[in-house]
């Protein structure tokens, strides 16, 4: 069912890095609200063309490998997703300041059932913010380094069609969800439950054994979580230990 989606990214993101020069950093920067401009820890920030997600450290530090033209999906419990594009200047500075905006309390036009989980209301709230900016409306070309945001993020500038930039828009949402459900499982309560690790040592083994949300729906039970968890620190206690 995600075939045609992942293709037609693997397509634009492939397009979108023509002219590239394939210089590889580790990045430096942080995660903020974008409010209390302080620090958020935990919050995922993964790198679309490599697949690879860090978790932000305790003062919302994070360090992971970008290279020109790669796009940021960033993404925290409680907060609205956001994307950003790697350019030339990103790299010469070496640092970025990621800030997110808390999820509002209420959307209008928005009902929500005590049923649903608080992933399932956040997700509800992401999805109608995301279509009234791009789903609605124009989506814009990156005009500055710092802006941020689903199409703001997104170097537009070799696509003609407003429909092929929108659904380039829709399916990195669709990742940014995936994220999303990642840290609605996996997250911090859980895991020092079962494991009693604090700190930034709970933060780095929840980057180092993050599981896919492929296998996060595929084993939905808190058991499942439970399970992957006892096996993950085995490997983390023999890997200290030597």
């Amino acid at each position: 069912m995600r075939l045609l989606p992942v293709l037609m990214l693997f397509v634009v993101l492939c397009l979108n890095r023509t002219g590239a020069a394939g210089q590889k950093i580790f990045l430096q920067g942080v995660v903020k609200d974008s409010v209390q401009n302080t620090g958020l820890r935990s919050a995922s920030i993964r790198n679309v063309f490599t697949g690879t997600t860090v978790v932000s450290r305790t003062d919302g530090k994070f360090i992971i490998a970008v290279e020109k033209g790669n796009i940021l999906a960033v993404g925290a419990s409680g907060y609205l997703s956001d994307t950003l594009t790697i350019t030339d200047s990103i790299l010469s500075s070496g640092f970025i300041v990621l800030q997110l905006h808390v999820l509002p309390a209420t959307l209008p036009g928005v009902t929500v059932s005590a049923k649903l989980s608080p992933y399932q209301i956040d997700s509800i709230y992401r999805r109608k913010a995301f279509l009234a900016t791009v789903g609605e409306a124009r989506i814009t070309t990156v005009s500055r380094t710092n802006e941020l945001g689903f199409g703001v993020g997104i170097n537009i500038d070799r696509f003609s069609k407003r429909e092929k930039n929108k659904r380039t828009a829709r399916t990195l949402f669709d990742i940014t969800e995936e994220e999303a459900y990642i840290n609605f499982r996996w997250n911090e309560n859980i895991v020092n439950k079962y494991t009693k690790l604090t700190g930034d040592t709970l933060l780095e083994f929840m980057q180092t054994y993050r599981p896919t949300w492929e296998w996060l729906r595929k084993h939905p039970s808190e058991e499942d979580v439970l399970y992957h968890i006892n096996k993950s620190l085995k490997s983390y206690y023999k890997r200290n230990d030597n």
